[in-house]
């Protein structure tokens, strides 16, 4: 029988994994099936009608102007400016650039190793489910896939030709393969090393090469930043929307969380909470024994009442529980001089309230016994005033469980238990919340924009030098295992969230990569620079992704590089001793 040659092959691969990216494209309905395509499409179809990126509808009651990367608005806006607003435009061009992928990863592979690796690579990139996935996604993970398997060929050639040609053109990769996701800022250091050691000649002409590509790449990335600079006063290469707080704020809390139900306990002995208006928006500074720790400033309306308003305790059962105090002040502030008048007081025997039965005031505490469930068991004062700063004293012995459990109720409209008004409380953990209080009952989360006055708090060097048992035991090592998860992981979307048949694909397809991968840099570890180019982006996601936060998507972009590895992982498993 005549043998079918290797060109008809690959080309029969390569047409099979063409009609299966169209044939899925097709199928997807005239819709966004990821909420971030949101943000990035009304930016391209500003962009196409001449009035720049557009407003942010990206904490759009905080930032006025586009604040996330501008390369998938860009590559949106190339597509509807020339067939119109359609979704299914980009998602062709995505096909195309996913073809692209595959057809560089094959070159590649067929310089590194055998030609039955190239072909294990080849048709396992035209089946593999997240490859076929992603061209549907409007989203940038298509886009970045492409910058960075293009970005690691470029700088491959140039290792082997040694020209300076392709070192340019690489590092204009790499500055648009942050543009796409500024997590790939954590490889320039690795990636300017490389080039270091790939370049050959004198100690003089190697440091001139690493100053070459670093100065394409901050070109690359000069003129978004000095867009970010301009509109938002801050210093960002890509996105200038992302904060400290916002990074590591969560992970922070978690380990607050952990600690206080484990042997530190519930600390604290005073909530202290002053309401004002900053820039047209309200602000709330919260005191914890008296020490100023937050500043939450509301991305919502809120109106403070400029007359005469009522204050009051909420307790959420079923666990019994004791407060000892609470106090109302109208306070004033004067430059450096703060003034407390206050308004009334709890300890007072004058005082008069309303409450329902599970309430009672003693001499010394509020008591609260029942056997219900949820915040249904208020207290309001019968006397009114204007006050904006309140101080509320927990009894000794509170536990976490019941700290959790009890809450002011401030700026109430009327002094009766069906009122409404502000409901805020601070978790045991150290971390207050702000709600609204609705006709006796907690209605609904305000959303904040939450300050602490220790600005380093949230900061990734304070969680290590502080935490650093915490982050990498309970944070960090869960993120990085989940980022190498067979499971499909971190889809948020309920209507999303893959069925038995998506994560059986996952789990059969990605098995074999992780368990193969290793086996393939084994077998390179004698061509190192190129072996350490393929790792560079492998690392750099892998660990840089795990600081913040993992989910499967996030790994999409480096599989290729996976595949390539565990192909030729596969070759040293079956006695191919022709070395890579």
């Amino acid at each position: 029988m005549k043998r079918i040659s290797e060109n008809k092959i690959v080309l029969l691969i390569f047409l099979v994994a063409l009609i299966l990216r169209v044939a899925y494209v097709l199928s997807l309905e005239e819709k966004w099936y990821f909420f971030d395509t949101v943000y990035y499409d009304a930016a391209a179809q500003s962009l196409i009608q001449g009035e720049g990126f557009g407003p942010s509808l990206y904490f759009q009651n905080l930032y006025a102007n586009y604040c996330l990367e501008p390369l998938y608005p860009l590559f949106l806006a190339s597509a509807y400016g020339i067939f119109g607003h359609s979704f299914l435009v980009p998602r062709i061009y995505q096909v195309i650039l996913s073809m692209l992928v595959l057809l560089l990863l094959y070159i590649l592979s067929k310089k590194l190793c055998p030609s039955h690796c190239s072909l294990v690579l080849l048709l396992y990139g035209a089946v593999f489910p997240f490859f076929v996935f992603i061209t549907g996604l409007l989203y940038i993970t298509q886009l970045f896939t492409f910058f960075i398997v293009l970005q690691i060929f470029v700088f491959y050639r140039f290792y082997i030709t040694q020209r300076l040609g392709w070192l340019i053109v690489g590092g204009l990769l790499m500055g648009l393969a942050i543009l796409a996701r500024p997590i790939y800022l954590l490889s320039i250091p690795l990636f300017y090393l490389w080039v270091f050691f790939a370049c050959k000649g004198r100690f003089g002409k190697k440091t001139l090469t690493v100053f070459v590509s670093v100065i394409l790449t901050m070109l690359a990335l000069t003129p978004w930043t000095v867009r970010n600079a301009l509109v938002f006063q801050k210093f960002a290469f890509a996105r200038a929307c992302l904060s400290q707080s916002e990074a590591f704020g969560s992970t922070f809390w978690e380990i607050q969380r952990r600690k206080v139900y484990g042997e530190h306990g519930f600390r604290a002995r005073q909530l202290g909470v002053h309401c004002y208006f900053e820039n047209n928006r309200v602000a709330v500074d919260y005191y914890v024994d008296g020490k100023p720790e937050y500043k939450y400033v509301s991305l919502e309306d809120i109106n403070l009442p400029d007359f005469d308003s009522y204050s009051g305790i909420l307790f959420c059962g079923p666990f019994e529980n004791r407060l000892k105090s609470i106090r109302g002040y109208e306070r004033s502030i004067s430059g450096a001089d703060t003034t407390d008048h206050i308004v009334f007081n709890s300890d007072s025997p004058e005082i008069d309230f309303v409450h329902v039965h599970n309430v009672q005031k003693t001499d010394s505490f509020f008591v609260f016994s029942a056997d219900g469930d949820g915040w249904e068991f208020p207290m309001v004062f019968t006397q009114g005033g204007r006050s904006n700063y309140f101080e509320m004293d927990y009894a000794p012995g509170t536990m976490a469980q019941q700290a959790r459990r009890v809450a002011m109720l401030i700026y109430l409209d009327k002094p009766q238990l069906k009122s409404t008004g502000l409901m805020v409380w601070l978790h045991p953990w150290g971390e207050p919340d702000l709600w609204r209080f609705e006709n006796g009952k907690p209605a609904s989360s305000i959303q904040v924009l939450k300050y602490p006055y220790e600005s380093k708090r949230y900061s990734f060097k304070n969680l290590l030098s502080k935490y650093p048992k915490e982050y990498l035991l309970v944070h960090y090592i869960p993120r990085f295992l989940r980022f190498w998860s067979p499971k499909v992981t971190g889809v948020r979307n309920k209507e999303q969230q893959p069925g038995p048949l998506k994560q059986a694909l996952s789990i059969s397809f990605f098995i074999p990569v992780l368990i193969l991968f290793p086996f393939g840099i084994w077998k390179m570890r004698r061509n190192f620079i190129t072996l350490a180019l393929l790792l560079i982006p492998i690392v750099t996601l892998s660990f840089g992704y795990s600081i913040f936060g993992t989910q499967t998507r996030y790994r999409i972009p480096i599989d290729g590089f996976l595949i390539l590895l565990a192909a030729q992982g596969l070759s040293l498993l079956r006695g191919v001793k022709k070395e890579c």
